[in-house]
């Protein structure tokens, strides 16, 4: 698959701050893998390297990209969902956006188990960057709200929550 197209019309995008096009690239991208069982590497490796960029991630409309993969996660072989939180993680200082650090944070509490989840949310919790602060907060009341913890579990979550730095 030919992904130049895409690398142009996204870089576009976050040259013109444009969400539209945003959009309709994450949705042009996506809609490719439609009929496949799973993710190809290089669709998968579009998403994760435009998710590791700052100038990306600070555009309006970026949370496109989590979107995308939201919607097909269980598409993501099981490298590809490891590695993704990697980059969440990672790159999470970065995420100027603040739709895109809810759309992390939601996709984080909902899709990885919530054991995980919740280990990522207190690694956050203890940051000093507000970026990883608040999105720890919206991961932590995600995990609240569906009811995916035991009771130790949302205790502890409720206590994060609840503590300042």
């Amino acid at each position: 698959m030919n992904l130049i197209p895409f690398i142009q019309r996204l870089s576009a995008a976050v040259v013109a701050k444009d969400k539209t096009e945003f959009q309709e690239v994450c949705f042009d991208l996506e809609y490719t893998q439609l009929e496949c069982e799973f993710w190809s590497q290089e669709v998968f490796d579009f998403f994760a390297n435009a998710l590791q960029d700052k100038a990306t991630c600070s555009v309006t409309g970026s949370s496109s990209l989590v979107m995308s993969l939201y919607n097909d996660f269980n598409k993501l072989t099981k490298p590809q969902i490891a590695n993704l939180i990697a980059i969440f993680d990672e790159n999470a200082e970065d995420y100027g956006d603040e739709i895109l650090r809810h759309s992390v944070s939601d996709m984080v509490a909902r899709k990885y188990p919530a054991e995980t989840a919740m280990k990522l949310f207190k690694k956050w919790r203890q940051s000093t960057s507000s970026e990883c602060l608040h999105m720890a907060q919206v991961g932590l009341e995600i995990l609240i709200m569906t009811g995916r913890l035991d009771s130790n579990t949302e205790k502890s979550a409720r206590l994060l929550l609840g503590s300042t730095r």
